[in-house]
């Protein structure tokens, strides 16, 4: 589709689009599930359909260096995987790959996956940028969290 001399047009991207903005998805998988083949991917087929993952948004999931082959097995391709080490290493590779300037210029919308209290500055500086976030936890919340006002989602666990 064109319009004028050579420029094209914006085309919609898809019907889903509609009602759901383009999303930018924090994920610490560690806190969704036990980092094993099986889980990974029952974790993942849980948080897609309570979210919504779309081919044009941005995923960055983080692990456990350790774990990061079982991950990158059980995932699909596309996902920008982040590997930490030790305790917390996972939120420090997920705060420290997000740019909040840049995520505002691409996304309307971003979920962080995870309870830890470690990411409320995150979601207040989103909130701050006038986007839409949203939590996703496999377990407990963080209070700091729920406070922010944010819609949080519970997955079962996997």
């Amino acid at each position: 589709m064109t319009v004028g001399k050579g420029r094209k047009a914006h085309r919609p991207c898809g019907r889903h689009r509609r009602h759901v903005p383009r999303t930018l998805h924090l994920i610490d998988l560690e806190n969704l599930c036990r980092v094993t083949p099986r889980s990974v991917s029952r974790a993942w087929r849980l948080y897609t359909a309570s979210v919504g993952v779309y081919n044009d948004d941005g995923v960055m999931v983080a692990v456990d260096v350790s774990r990061a082959f079982t991950v990158a097995d059980a995932l699909p391709s596309g996902i920008r995987l982040l590997t930490g080490r030790g305790r917390n290493g996972a939120d420090r590779a997920l705060l420290q790959a997000v740019d909040i300037a840049w995520a505002k210029r691409c996304f309307e919308r971003v979920v962080v996956a995870s309870g830890d209290h470690v990411f409320a500055p995150t979601v207040r500086e989103c909130l701050a940028a006038d986007m839409a976030v949203e939590v996703v936890t496999g377990g407990g919340v963080a209070r700091v969290l729920t406070e922010t006002g944010v819609t949080v989602h519970r997955l079962t666990a996997a």
